[in-house]
């Protein structure tokens, strides 16, 4: 565990704060954003035009690997705690990360994501919209933290909420992630309102 505190401490001495929007502006240039389940699927992301890479599948075994080749392409990684196998979900891990490489922290847990702005990383909220009272959550949890981007899922129905979205929260990038069929699909979604989708379909990852 001092390992982790060690990283924290470095992270935080060694990064400062982005501005406000400055992740939208990012994932606007390029607005298909490869989402990484494996190591076959690196070089493909390496290849794309993209600054943002998604991690979904990362652990402590193979993140060194995975940044090796992404950070060398000068690519922005952001990594699923959620789904990190080997980190749990708080402070210590956050840190990690962001003394590791990474860039930016996707969760579901607004907790951590305030933790990985705190420590100058991204911060990516996964919204599910089952329903019209999870997006009646999603609207109200802005109201106490503003994540830099809120990943929106599924994608076909993630521009539903771009309207009331815009009108408070401008500076917050939206991105849709899930059921994105094809390159026709996504771009429908782009000229929709959304700022970029996110897919692990390499087929779709050259296109930006």
């Amino acid at each position: 565990m001092s390992r982790f505190k060690s990283h924290a401490r470095s992270a935080a001495s060694a990064l400062s704060r982005h501005e406000p929007g400055e992740f939208r502006k990012l994932v606007q240039a390029y607005p298909v954003i490869p989402a990484v389940r494996s190591a076959a699927d690196i070089p493909q992301a390496v290849e794309s035009p993209s600054r943002v890479v998604y991690l979904l599948a990362a652990s402590l075994s193979t993140l060194d690997e995975y940044l090796q080749g992404l950070r060398a392409a000068d690519k922005e990684v952001v990594v699923n705690l959620d789904l990190f196998a080997g980190l749990s979900r708080d402070t210590q891990a956050v840190g990690y990360l962001s003394a590791s490489g990474c860039a930016g922290i996707i969760s579901t847990h607004t907790d951590v994501l305030g933790a990985a702005q705190s420590q100058a990383l991204y911060a990516v909220q996964r919204t599910f919209m089952i329903d019209s009272e999870s997006v009646s959550s999603c609207m109200r949890s802005l109201r106490h933290f503003q994540p830099d981007a809120l990943e929106l899922l599924p994608a076909p129905v993630a521009p539903r909420i771009l309207p009331s979205l815009r009108e408070k929260y401008s500076p917050i990038a939206t991105v849709g992630g899930g059921l994105i069929a094809d390159l026709q699909e996504a771009d429908h979604l782009i000229r929709q309102g959304l700022d970029a989708v996110s897919t692990g379909n390499p087929a779709l990852w050259r296109i930006g």
